[in-house]
């Protein structure tokens, strides 16, 4: 599968230990895996114009907040992404006529690792942090916190579970604050204490059982979306314009920004995009597009867990006869009012003239979702078939070299320079709009092994929808610039003070570009994880 990224990763490390460390640099492998190769990798889907081996900064935008535990995991994570390559050694003779003296020796100061470019945002000072961080520095958000013990809610919650915490307390939080602080009102910081302590000290397991644990998580969600995802008003809580869910609104805008930014340079821009956040967007934008309240509220009714990966995917579908897809379904219309073919997560696949169905073994999901293939030109100009799912087509005899090399976007004389990278005889045109459609998927766990899910978004019945609506309903709940952010949070923070009034409401919506170009499958991801390393 060619792709087409742009990769937004979110992660909130709250220690530098070894294992967060590993766990971070995991991540980072299983986003390899998928995104890089090899292409004989279940579940790999390729990114078009970016190399596999190289890391191309200009192809990157990797985001960090300035303290040190969220910019060691950036690190780390890239190191996964971008490994160093085996039996590379750490130290290399230098070339007599470049090194510093006769004899000596040039080290490599990372060991042959690559060096990225991250940029740290301040919340205090970078208009940029609003886009992964919208709930910082929001001080009507803020001021709205200090009455969350009004909301009759919250209240009720605290009633009922004043036992429950004051059992522990004399158990386990005794050592960390007083008995008055012990209660619903501060479950998250409580839940997180308790996990840490569960993961880095075995004498708590007996102080506090597995069950103990998993109630305090629970209440820790509960609290959290009280206070940072509350749109319906719950408790009394009046927020007319959504500012408790502030930080999903702006993580809207992110997406939506980056999907014009890709599609008016034809793939030239946002190939793979990372950054480094906490909880708060995550439980904002599920509440924001339905997720938790849906059909599976439940896997949005909890805390994202270590290494939690949000997923937009934007791709097109062949259009052609020749698609080499069984559609083992019917076509349905969706809520939007429009009608797409839907189709088993695993496909059949086609390659060349041959046919082989997805083992059932690999079916890891009863989740449906548009799937298709697309023709793309190898190296010795064989055209090759491939389908979305999570295992790979049987590629025959072909050569490696036929199926680890993806081309780039050409310029077919509409603008854009094809993709940034190296341009061969395989390049091919970037799709047009109509043809592109937008995919939701979410894993919560901890293991990067796990599978990405699809999830419908806004309560459809499909985990689909055209980029077009896509882009029109994302863009209703976002926020369009940061002085409108500025405006909507009367924020005070260093760069409102300069910023501009509100333009209109329309001023920043994606571009009405015509994209020419075949109906080359093509997938746009936008992808967030939350690390919450305990």
């Amino acid at each position: 599968m060619a792709v087409l990224p742009a990769v937004l990763a979110l992660l909130v490390p709250t220690s530098l230990a070894g294992s967060s460390k590993e766990r971070m640099h995991d991540l980072g492998a299983a986003f390899r895996a998928r995104y890089l190769g090899p292409s004989t990798h279940d579940g790999f889907v390729g990114i078009v114009g970016i190399s596999p081996e190289d890391i191309d900064n200009s192809h990157f935008n990797i985001e960090s907040f300035t303290d040190e535990c969220s910019l060691a995991s950036a690190v780390s994570f890239v190191q996964g992404l971008y490994p160093r390559s085996p039996g590379s050694p750490c130290e290399q003779n230098a070339d007599p006529d470049y090194g510093p003296g006769e004899g000596s020796k040039l080290n490599d100061p990372l060991c042959d690792h690559q060096y990225p470019n991250i940029r740290t945002v301040h919340p205090d000072l970078d208009p940029d942090s609003i886009w992964s961080h919208g709930h910082e520095n929001c001080r009507k958000r803020e001021n709205s916190l200090l009455l969350f013990s009004n909301n009759s809610v919250a209240e009720s919650i605290h009633q009922n579970t004043e036992e429950f915490y004051g059992s522990l307390w004399d158990a386990i939080f005794y050592e960390a604050l007083p008995l008055s602080q012990a209660n619903f009102y501060n479950a998250y910081d409580l839940y997180d204490y308790a996990a840490y302590r569960w993961n880095n000290d075995n004498r708590t397991a007996l102080a506090l059982n597995e069950g103990d644990l998993d109630e305090l998580g629970q209440l820790a969600w509960q609290e959290q979306s009280l206070r940072h995802a509350n749109v319906t008003g719950a408790g009394g809580a009046q927020d007319d314009d959504l500012t408790q869910a502030i930080a999903g609104r702006t993580l809207a805008s992110r997406v939506t920004a980056l999907f014009a930014e890709n599609i008016e340079s034809r793939g030239a821009q946002n190939k793979l995009n990372l950054a480094f956040t906490s909880h708060e967007p995550f439980l904002a934008f599920f509440a924001l597009t339905g997720l938790s309240t849906g059909a599976s509220s439940h896997q949005f009714s909890q805390l994202p867990s270590a290494g939690a990966t949000l997923t937009f995917e934007l791709f097109s579908v062949d259009d052609g006869n020749d698609t080499g897809e069984t559609h083992q379904e019917h076509e349905t219309t969706s809520s939007v009012g429009e009608t797409s073919p839907k189709v088993n997560i695993e496909p059949t696949y086609r390659y060349n003239n041959g046919k082989r169905a997805a083992p059932p073994s690999k079916r890891t999901s009863s989740y449906d979702f548009t799937a298709g293939t697309y023709s793309q030109k190898a190296i010795d100009d064989s055209t090759m078939f491939l389908g979305y799912g999570t295992s790979s087509p049987d590629y025959g005899n072909q050569a490696a070299d036929h199926v680890t090399t993806t081309p780039e976007y050409r310029n077919d004389g509409n603008g854009g320079d094809g993709g940034g990278g190296s341009s061969s005889s395989s390049s091919t045109a970037y799709p047009s709009i109509d043809q592109l459609h937008v995919r939701f998927l979410y894993r919560n766990s901890t293991d990067a092994r796990g599978a990405l899910v699809p999830y419908p978004l806004f309560g459809s019945d499909q985990a689909h929808m055209s980029f077009k609506h896509f882009n029109a309903t994302m863009w209703s709940i976002g926020i369009a610039n940061v002085t409108t952010w500025c405006s909507v949070c009367e924020s005070n923070t260093f760069f409102c003070a300069a910023a501009d009034p509100p333009p209109a409401r329309g001023h920043h919506a994606w571009p009405a570009i015509v994209l020419g170009g075949a109906a080359l499958a093509v997938v746009l991801f936008i992808i967030l994880i939350v690390l919450i390393l305990m």
